[in-house]
């Protein structure tokens, strides 16, 4: 079964399943040497080999363990603290328990094991442990997954380090396959004017960073080129600072020079935050770039998730050439769908927006002024 699971979230996605019933029941057979415990499978037929093992509540230091004779029988000393029993029969661990021990119980009963799956993306698992708090149990981030291969009935939190992420009450066989994703979270501190337009970039700071920088980690900008194509300006070892020239009319502003060669391509292109995050954008209205260039060049917006090498889905708008400082306004709506070459329509993208690109396959020279999102309120993915 395929469930959601939001990580760590004021409005937490959580599982709604009945509660599980003791597993113990009955007195317990006291002894000279401390306690006799029976365990027995669902249909109360003895388990020989099973092992018995009980836990400080505290800590879950071990405390006593005893496997089962031919009869079912273990045989523990009785605990000086509070603490929980483990029963654990079958060489996979098929038949489990995990319960609060009572001294008066003197059956322990083991059901068929579950097992949990949680996909998630490298950058929300940080290298952290996955476990079932107040159980022994704890799963690494391996191949996309945290995987509980086989793991008691009953009621648990899941944890992710230090975090509890969801509740989730695991039937006894049940196999649980879900996915962790980002939450969803409300900025509170980007700065909007009243009809809701963010300056992307003006450059005016002279760093590297579209302005997102302000409020939360970003990689800025960077230029790439295929083909035979390559930057004039800047060089290839040249600061970001190179790039920029300034007028009295314009301010600051950042003025690229390059060769497209026969076939080539260059990309100019920010990453709105750092490679584990993006952006809800669904809200935008249009994008506005102020600009002059002697060349046809693409505008877009990528979803995050990569298809292909450096190859992600996007919406994209061509702009013409102007070298007169232009103003033009691209509106969601009027971009240039050809699913063929992974250009879909803003609605199919929007939600997950990472990275802003220009494409350029001709001419020699682009200038930006100012890059401005229209109506947008940006909503924040962050591990």
């Amino acid at each position: 079964m395929k469930r959601l699971l939001a990580a760590l979230t004021s409005s937490l996605l959580v599982w709604a399943c009945s509660g599980s019933e003791s597993s113990t029941a009955g007195a317990t057979s006291e002894t000279t040497n401390g306690i006799a415990l029976r365990v027995a499978d669902d249909g109360q037929q003895p388990l020989p080999h099973a092992r018995v093992n009980l836990y400080s509540r505290v800590g879950l230091a071990k405390l006593d363990s005893a496997v089962t004779d031919e009869s079912g029988m273990a045989y523990l000393q009785t605990p000086s603290e509070d603490c929980y029993l483990e029963g654990i029969a079958g060489s996979d661990s098929s038949l489990m328990v995990w319960n609060d021990f009572d001294v008066d119980d003197s059956v322990v009963t083991l059901s068929p094991s579950a097992s949990v799956v949680v996909r998630a993306d490298s950058a929300l698992a940080m290298e952290l442990q996955m476990m079932l708090s107040g159980t022994p149990y704890s799963a690494s981030y391996q191949d996309g997954a945290f995987v509980f291969a086989h793991v008691p009935a009953g009621d648990f939190s899941l944890m992710l380090g230090d975090s509890s992420i969801a509740e989730m009450s695991l039937e006894a066989g049940e196999a649980v396959d879900t996915l962790l994703v980002a939450p969803k979270t409300e900025p509170d501190s980007i700065v909007l004017d009243s009809a809701g337009i963010f300056t992307f970039e003006d450059f005016e700071d002279g760093d590297s960073l579209n302005n997102l920088a302000k409020y939360y980690p970003n990689h800025g900008w960077y230029f790439t080129s295929i083909g035979d194509s390559k930057w004039v300006r800047p060089g290839e070892k040249e600061p970001f600072s190179a790039v920029l020239d300034s007028s009295a009319e314009q301010g600051r502003f950042l003025s690229a020079t390059f060769d497209v060669g026969d076939s080539g391509m260059v990309i100019l292109g920010s990453h709105l935050g750092t490679d584990s995050t993006f952006f809800d954008m669904s809200g935008l209205t249009a994008v506005r770039i102020t600009y002059r260039s002697d060349c046809n060049f693409s505008l877009a917006l990528e979803h995050r998730q990569m298809i292909a090498e450096n190859t992600f889905n996007k919406a994209l708008w061509n702009v013409e050439p102007s070298e007169e400082w232009t103003e033009v306004v691209l509106k969601t709506g009027d971009e240039i769908v050809r699913p063929s070459v992974n250009q879909q329509s803003w609605s199919d993208v929007a939600e997950e927006i990472a990275l802003f690109s220009i494409f350029i396959q001709e001419g020699s020279f682009l200038q930006v002024d100012k890059i401005v999102f229209e109506g947008v309120n940006f909503v924040y993915y962050t591990p």
